[in-house]
């Protein structure tokens, strides 16, 4: 795919991003209920993208995705992104890995329960960051969050709670560590209320309160 830019009304035009895709598919699945055909799951495998000067047309930057659905669900596992600079040649790098929740029993699945996230440049040091999360097996709603889990220094446990609705009503954040230790801070809860109002009748519809 092309984006062209024409210049003052005239016919002259100037490529100024090219998109280019590749697909695939994971090869033929498995249905319990459809055994008499063949399913595929389709998928963009890579993309390439080009950015070009608007005035010379010369490139400007490059990027590369890859995605990886390695899972059984179509949930992107790991996407791969590397950006060169024309004018540099600096490197720009991100990996991230994902693990996914699903249960087909409840049919609550895709609910990222883990994230790896990598970024690097040429002669910097890469920065990984962690996430994970645990998701109510039934609704699908994240009831905690963890910041950094296997780094005591910099772990956030972040709990939440939800009404009937689905609505989050309150977030506590905590540590885990001794209160002696010097990352160590007092949990601090936040409360949302969505009860029903004079000016919000429909419990649940909107926020009545926050503290």
């Amino acid at each position: 795919q092309d984006v062209l830019v024409t210049i003052n009304g005239t016919a002259f035009q100037r490529l100024v991003k090219r998109t280019q895709n590749s697909f695939a598919n994971t090869g033929a699945l498995s249905s319990p209920t459809q055994t008499t055909s063949t399913r595929y799951f389709p998928y963009t495998s890579s993309t390439a993208e080009f950015n070009y000067d608007y005035d010379t047309g010369n490139l400007i930057s490059s990027t590369t995705t890859n995605y990886g659905y390695t899972d059984g669900w179509g949930n992107p596992t790991s996407v791969n992104v590397s950006t060169t600079d024309a004018a540099t040649g600096t490197v720009f790098t991100g990996t991230t890995t994902n693990t996914y929740f699903n249960n087909s029993a409840t049919w609550v699945l895709g609910r990222l329960t883990n994230s790896v996230v990598t970024r690097g440049a040429t002669g910097k040091i890469a920065q990984t960051r962690t996430a994970s999360f645990t998701p109510d097996p039934n609704t699908g709603l994240t009831t905690q969050e963890i910041n950094e889990p296997n780094n005591a220094a910099f772990k956030v446990i972040s709990d939440y709670a939800y009404d009937i609705y689905g609505n989050r009503t309150s977030v506590t954040q905590r540590t885990d560590i001794a209160s002696t230790d010097p990352n160590w801070f007092p949990s601090r809860t936040t409360t949302t209320s969505y009860a029903a109002t004079t000016f919000n009748p429909i419990a649940g519809q909107f926020p009545s309160s926050s503290i």
